[in-house]
């Protein structure tokens, strides 16, 4: 059945953000929750067929993140000096630098 699948999103899919990554997880390969997310709204959103728009399901817990929602919700942590440097510290000992 994935087979099937895969040759109709290689011959009818649209060349989109996730197709790939929806190839990739029906062949049973690993991917991480970003490409997991994208790979799904390829599938959901039926290959893209009606273009590369949002779907603007917004009840969806994915929706946030679908690849061509315009309205993302991006929730930016406010860190406190104090946290600040100890996250400095912390990158100090694996020296990562900011």
């Amino acid at each position: 059945m994935n087979e099937t699948r895969i040759k109709d999103i290689e011959k009818y899919g649209v060349s989109a953000i996730g197709r790939d990554l929806q190839i990739k997880s029906l062949k049973g390969e690993k991917l991480t929750t970003g490409e997991a997310i994208k790979a799904k709204c390829y599938d959901c959103m039926n290959m893209y067929s009606d273009g590369k728009v949002s779907c603007n399901v917004k009840a969806c817990p994915l929706f946030s993140y679908m690849p061509y929602n315009k309205e993302k919700i991006v929730k930016k942590k406010i860190l406190s000096e104090e946290q600040r440097n100890e996250l400095r510290m912390r990158f100090k000992k694996t020296n990562i630098s900011l």
